[in-house]
């Protein structure tokens, strides 16, 4: 098995190696701090790829698809309104009217938990009406998917909690017996 050791103070995007943390599953890691001072453990195939850069946590790190803008500013704010501009119109749905101020705005009303069910997450999704182009929330890619896939109908989520509802009973019911 071949162990790269990487020499610490090797700097990897916003991450230096401080040290050999061992290997796991035959794989090896290395403890890592990142710019923002935080420490991390990463594996080593990452760092030497390139897809591990930061620590992943913080503030500072909750990127929107690789960019380089801080979460919550106005060219981020932009950059997600145009990629829901661009898919919008690529599927002929009305386009978002409102602009970066109202995405900073839930951003903050956010404070990185999903407004649907409240779980923290760094990955937060802007929901937006697909019928009226409105910005809606910050929701997780749970919530956000679920909506989706049940084409934003009230009804037919009602009708999957019941049958959830429903059938979580019955299994209860069927392992007491």
């Amino acid at each position: 098995m071949l162990r790269i050791v990487l020499k610490p103070g090797a700097r990897f995007g916003r991450l230096v190696v401080a040290g050999f943390a061992g290997v796991r599953d035959g794989e090896g890691f290395h403890d890592c701090v990142c710019d923002c001072g935080r420490s991390c453990v990463k594996r080593t195939t990452c760092l030497t790829r390139g897809s591990a850069k930061h620590c992943n946590t913080g503030q500072c790190h909750f990127m929107w698809r690789g960019g380089r803008h801080i979460s919550g500013s106005e060219p981020w704010a932009s950059a997600r309104l145009a990629t829901i501009r661009r898919t919008a119109k690529n599927n002929g749905d009305p386009l978002p009217y409102e602009g970066p101020e109202r995405v900073i705005q839930l951003w903050d009303d956010a404070a990185g938990r999903c407004q649907c069910c409240g779980r923290k997450t760094s990955n937060l999704q802007l929901d937006h009406c697909h019928e009226t182009g409105r910005l809606r929330a910050f929701l997780c890619r749970h919530c956000n998917c679920a909506i989706a896939f049940a084409s934003e109908s009230p009804d037919l989520l009602r009708l999957i909690a019941k049958y959830i509802a429903q059938e979580c009973l019955q299994t209860r019911i069927a392992f007491k017996a």
